[in-house]
This record gives C-alpha cells, sequence and structure tokens, in this order.
C-alpha cells in the first residue's frame, strides 16, 4: 500500500505547514528538500509538475470517480463513518487546484529553503499493552502493529474496523497514560516529541 495516501487531495500537511510556502511543492521530506534546492531539482520538478497537470489532471474524470468511489463505499460504513464524511472539500480542491498551481509557478518554481523537521516516527506503545489490561491490542494499538510489520495483526485490525468512537477514546486513553497526549488541552507534551502521533500521521516529499 502506497504510504501516505490518506493526505492526498489536501492543500496543508498534517505535519504543519509554513504559512509562506508555496502550494506547488512540499519539501517536508529531506531527500526532496536537498534535491529541490538545486535549480536543476526545481526545473526538473517544474517540468514533470507540468506534464502531470496538462496530461492526467482532469477535473471532470477525478469528480466522476469521487462519485462513482461514494456510491461504492457509503453502504458498508459505520455510523460514526457516515456522519463525519464530507468529500465536499475534495471536490473543492480537485475544482481549483490546477489553477492555483499554474499561477504560483507562471515565472518559474517558487524557491524554498526551510528546513524540514526531523522525520517521521511510530510512537512505541507496547508497554501499554501490559499496562493497561482492559484496552483491546487488536482495537486500540494498530501503531504497534504498523510498526512491527505484523501484518496478521493489521488483517484484525481492518476486519474489526477503526474509525468507531469506542476505538477513538481507547486510542486516546492510552495516549494519556503514555504521556504523548497532553489532558488539559489534547495536544501532545513536549517530552513527545519527535516520537509522537502528529509525526505518526504522515509525511510529504
Amino acid at each position: 500500500m502506497p504510504w501516505g495516501a490518506d493526505c492526498l487531495f489536501e492543500k496543508e500537511s498534517r505535519l504543519g505547514t509554513h504559512p509562506r510556502s508555496p502550494q506547488s511543492v512540499k519539501t517536508s521530506g529531506l531527500i526532496a528538500h536537498r534535491l529541490y534546492q538545486t535549480l536543476a531539482g526545481r526545473e526538473r520538478y517544474g517540468r514533470t509538475l507540468l506534464t502531470l497537470l496538462n496530461e492526467h489532471w482532469d477535473e471532470e474524470e477525478l469528480l466522476a470517480e469521487v462519485q462513482r468511489v461514494e456510491q461504492l463505499i457509503k453502504p458498508h460504513l459505520s455510523e460514526p463513518q457516515e456522519l463525519s464524511l464530507d468529500l465536499q472539500p475534495l471536490r473543492d480542491f480537485i475544482r481549483t487546484r490546477k489553477n492555483e498551481i499554474v499561477q504560483e509557478i507562471e515565472g518559474g518554481m517558487p524557491v524554498w529553503g526551510l528546513e524540514p523537521e526531523a522525520p517521521p516516527a511510530i510512537p512505541d506503545l507496547v508497554e501499554n499493552e501490559q499496562s493497561e489490561p482492559e484496552v483491546d491490542p487488536v482495537q486500540a494499538l494498530i501503531w504497534n502493529a504498523a510498526r512491527q510489520g505484523d501484518t496478521a495483526m493489521l488483517k484484525q485490525h481492518l476486519k474489526k474496523g477503526l474509525a468507531t468512537l469506542k476505538n477513538t477514546r481507547r486510542r486516546r486513553s492510552i495516549a494519556l497514560q503514555s504521556g504523548l497526549l497532553a489532558p488539559e488541552s489534547g495536544g501532545l507534551t513536549d517530552s513527545a516529541s519527535p516520537r509522537s502521533f502528529r509525526n505518526a500521521s504522515c509525511g510529504r516529499a
């Protein structure tokens, strides 16, 4: 499964985006950042970007695919999933993305040299499996299965379903117990960085 597919069709990186960063390129990855700092890297990236936009970015086709997938999955969603499903932002992104990028790179690819943060890391919550016996690890600890490459456990996660309110509460309880989540604000504690849920969410090149 391709990494980062849950972050497609979004303007802002879930790892955080500088308010002045360009829309046409995201250099959160260390290798992507290094390559983009060279003129040759920016020019090659720009040519490839325009090729993709001109030859493959078909708004009507993409919108039709969104409609098809929506009709396909809706009958199989849990109640919390159905309530949280909002595809309008996705449709708006598809309709406006090409024009935004083309306007930004009209005079060449923008220079952007801000150093990225440390690479993402999935937190180790193995100890909490022992300290929180009332928590079902099959439902609450998908991060452990992903970190250890345990495909059998991942299949159990997918079979049971992850996007339920019950599972969300359990995962939050584990984060609170491990000190990765601040109780008063719901945010991450300073001691959790860089091994934090924020860094575990996704990364972009």
